[in-house]
């Protein structure tokens, strides 16, 4: 059967993988975009734009004619006072709107639950169960660290910067496995249906070896820093990304991750990318 996959969320530099991917499988793609001209520029040619978003029900449900499925790649959310929250009103909207014949892919995370210390983190799981009891066709994707978004967050000028002790070590996953997995999860509904996957790369490390490993291998005119949490509370005060940031980096401090994605490989297939071949690509 043709793949017609309507894409919210492409033009993130996640999903974008997940956008490259779905057109080397010769799937029909369509991205909502709500800047046309970034859509255009960084995006595949082959991708179709449709300028708008999640608030317009109207061009929602337009967009969505004639699609097999659809793949949400919500934003962090950063503003938690915002009139329309993504991970919560766009998806109320997309299930109010999407043909109950559509099988919805979203993007959550690892470990997902009703955290009282982490505002996205429960936003990701009420969101998750909101799909679940929608009556919906769902695929749930649960990845821990995307190995692209780390020296996005630890890189701070001249420095890469841990923020705590983080002694736990991550699996981190990279977008074109992640990718990978997205699309063998579209192409075997029979194993993948109304099931949540956790997606986890090869080896754990943590952040100060893989903040080292960046510095070595992909920036050496940078210098490594460590930061106590609490001087992030600063910031925190004034600045909702850097709220965001510290829930995060205190989250992660905090959390053990294990190995819990022997049905993901199983079913989806095993990762092939290390973070030191992630790193040597940069």
């Amino acid at each position: 059967m043709e793949k017609h996959i309507l894409i919210v969320g492409a033009t993130g530099t996640m999903a974008n993988a997940v956008v490259r991917e779905m057109v080397e499988r010769k799937y029909t793609t369509t991205a909502l975009v709500r800047d046309l001209n970034k859509g255009k520029k960084v995006l595949p040619p082959e991708t179709n734009l449709i300028e708008g978003d999640l608030a317009d029900k109207k061009l929602l449900t337009k967009a969505a004619q004639n699609i097999t499925h659809l793949y949400f790649h919500p934003p962090a959310t950063i503003n938690r006072r915002a009139d329309f929250i993504v991970e919560r009103d766009g998806l109320q909207n997309i299930l109010e709107v999407l043909p109950k014949t559509v099988v919805l892919l979203k993007l959550s995370e690892i470990g997902a639950y009703d955290s009282p210390d982490f505002f996205d983190l429960r936003l990701k799981y009420r969101s998750d169960l909101q799909l679940k009891e929608s009556g919906q066709p769902f695929v749930i994707l649960r990845p821990t660290w995307f190995m692209e978004a780390l020296p996005l967050q630890l890189t701070q000028g001249k420095r890469v910067i841990v923020f705590g002790q983080q002694p736990n070590p991550i699996w981190l996953v990279a977008t074109k496995d992640y990718a990978q997995i997205v699309c063998n999860a579209i192409e075997t509904p029979d194993k993948t249906s109304n099931q949540i996957f956790t997606i986890q790369g090869l080896e754990p490390i943590t952040m100060e070896a893989a903040a080292r490993t960046l510095i070595q291998i992909a920036q050496p005119t940078q210098k490594f820093s460590r930061i106590s949490l609490n001087l992030l509370k600063i910031p925190a005060v004034f600045s909702g990304q850097w709220q965001f940031v510290y829930e995060l980096m205190r989250h992660y401090n905090n959390r053990k991750e294990v190995f819990e994605s022997e049905k993901t490989w199983e079913v989806l297939g095993k990762p092939k990318i290390t973070f030191e071949k992630f790193v040597e690509s940069l």
